[in-house]
């Protein structure tokens, strides 16, 4: 009988150190919907777990007490001690009616919380895909005379004007390649993300980003600066480095593991962009998601934008592919850059 108290024992203290390792693994936060209605359920599947595994106990130590009291009525041999013993067989057996029907809440108990558990992180894989990091490597400016050039700069050209955009050396990439580089610059979809996602503050809370450098532009276009802010982008694909803002696909690869880098040729008097080159290496090891972070990140070089304090920002050195779209954080940097604030770091306070 001891035997089994210490496997009962054994067997809880497990399963509570099982769930309580599950449930840090999990790190919730309360900040999303999904976790605000998980949480209360695994905890009520604790209790329900926890409460009737104290009573199988109880039930164990009260079934042993009786067995020790009926052998020693039993010693007696007297009519009397008959009675008595078959009031405590009867007592017995109502503890393991009550033991079993405990039981089976228990199980009931421990199938909803890894049914929970399970079903949580299921969710949790489906939703929170894989993400690669990628870096960005150098952002430089030059002056007309190839001299580098620590000043800021920006697009100095009239907002009906197209800026021409020109992909080269890409006859060996799939059309849905050359779209998703596209579809970085000049889409105009929007998304609505929650902060908990991008690591941001305030993690209940959402946020609006962009998907393409046109969209996000034209959302900021009307207000008044002292350069007018590009928006009206045209993409085309060449053999030649025809163009404003020439992309290089390039299948060698840098040492240093960086993917991209980005020389921007300006007139160093007037603080004028006047052509940018962006090189994108490696190009055929990146998946379409891959390419349109990087073009969204090195783009926003081309715009005049210096790295990002922000680690969550898609301006930082260091990004992930799925997180890597346009912040408003990113369009307030433009708008002053662009309004004569003499900046291109991109800083973040929300």
């Amino acid at each position: 009988m001891k035997h089994r108290i210490l496997l009962t024992t054994g067997a809880i203290v497990g399963i509570a150190l099982i769930t309580i390792s599950l449930l840090f693994s999990f790190k919730f936060s309360f900040s999303s919907d999904e976790e605000k209605a998980v949480i209360p359920m695994i905890y009520a599947s604790l209790f329900f777990v926890s409460i009737p595994t104290v009573l199988g106990l109880l039930f164990l130590k009260k079934r042993i007490s009786l067995k020790s009291k009926s052998e020693q009525v039993l010693s007696g041999k007297t009519s009397s001690a008959q009675d008595k013993v078959a009031s405590i067989e009867r007592q017995i057996q109502n503890l393991e009616t009550r033991s079993k029907k405990n039981s089976i809440i228990i199980v009931l108990g421990i199938i909803v919380l890894a049914g929970v558990l399970v079903a949580y992180s299921s969710l949790n894989f489906i939703e929170r895909p894989t993400q690669s990091t990628l870096s960005s490597g150098r952002f430089i400016v030059e002056n007309l005379k190839g001299d580098t050039i620590k000043i800021w700069v920006t697009w100095q050209i009239p907002k009906d004007v197209p800026l021409q955009v020109t992909i080269i050396n890409s006859p060996d990439l799939a059309d849905e390649r050359i779209n998703a580089i596209k579809e970085a610059i000049v889409s105009e979809k929007t998304l609505v993300l929650k902060n908990v996602f991008l690591n941001k503050e305030s993690p209940s809370e959402k946020s609006t980003y962009y998907e393409g450098w046109r969209g996000a532009l034209k959302s900021i276009a009307e207000q008044k600066t002292e350069f007018d802010i590009p928006t009206n982008f045209v993409v085309t694909t060449s053999e030649k480095s025809i163009g404003d803002v020439i992309i290089i696909l390039s299948t060698a690869k840098e040492a240093d593991g960086t993917y991209a880098f980005t020389r921007t040729i300006a007139d160093d008097d007037a603080n004028q962009i006047l052509k940018s080159f962006i090189t994108i290496f490696d190009v055929e090891s990146l998946n379409n998601e891959e390419l349109a972070a990087i073009v969204r990140h090195e783009f926003g070089h081309a715009m005049g934008l210096a790295h990002s304090t922000a680690e969550e920002d898609l301006m930082y050195p260091t990004f992930y592919s799925n997180r890597a779209f346009i912040s408003e954080c990113d369009l307030d940097a433009i708008l002053s850059l662009y309004s004569g604030s003499k900046s291109a770091e991109v800083v973040c306070r929300h």
